[in-house]
């Protein structure tokens, strides 16, 4: 009996000893849970403050698009250039081809096509395969917003339904007038609007 006592004792002990670890350890898994969502806030909101987007799931809207080099069309719509970011980015699908994606309030052109690995400035735009077109005297990079010439070029925060041309060239207007009217109309399908 004594040894039967003496077994269940330890037997009791041993459990409560590996159920208080066992709570420990859980405490110490959603503590760090907590700080890691906590931080991941933090960082989130530092990220607004230094770039002036916001939170994924800010906004849901679509622009048309269109970029030519020298009177050739680039096509930006490939499989390797889709969904590369959250904040935005193009999809795969009949209706997507050449429509930019926006899930944050403040993205801009610059920032869409840093995702596909093109760099735009007020002056050049460097390709993903590191061609360059900078604004010479017979050559210029010209910037479009809804058929109007745009000043905030790179910079410009893109808005639903936006139909945004890029051109660089010396192509006459009549020329880029064709390119403008080269946009399709397939954002207003995403956004529900047509």
């Amino acid at each position: 009996m004594k040894i039967k006592t003496k077994f269940m004792r330890r037997s009791t002990a041993i459990f409560i000893v590996i159920t208080v670890f066992l709570i420990l350890i859980n405490l110490l898994l959603l503590r760090d849970r907590f700080l890691v969502k906590k931080n991941t806030m933090l960082y989130v909101e530092a990220l607004e403050q230094l770039t002036n987007v916001g939170r994924l799931g800010s906004t849901h809207i679509h622009a048309d698009f269109k970029v030519y080099i020298n009177g050739e069309e680039i096509k930006v719509y490939q499989e390797k250039n889709l969904e590369k970011n959250k904040f935005t980015h193009m999809h795969p699908g009949k209706d997507e081809e050449d429509v930019i994606h926006v899930h944050a309030t403040g993205v801009t052109l610059k920032q869409f096509f840093n995702t596909l690995n093109i760099k735009l400035s007020r002056n050049c735009i460097i390709l993903e395969d590191g061609k360059e077109f900078c604004s010479i005297k017979s050559k210029t990079l010209k910037y479009y917003v809804n058929n109007k010439l745009n000043d905030e070029a790179p910079d410009y925060e893109i808005n639903d339904l936006d139909k945004i041309l890029i051109s660089y060239g010396d192509e006459s207007q009549a020329e880029v007038q064709k390119q403008l009217a080269s946009i399709g109309n397939k954002a207003c399908i995403q956004s529900k609007k047509c």
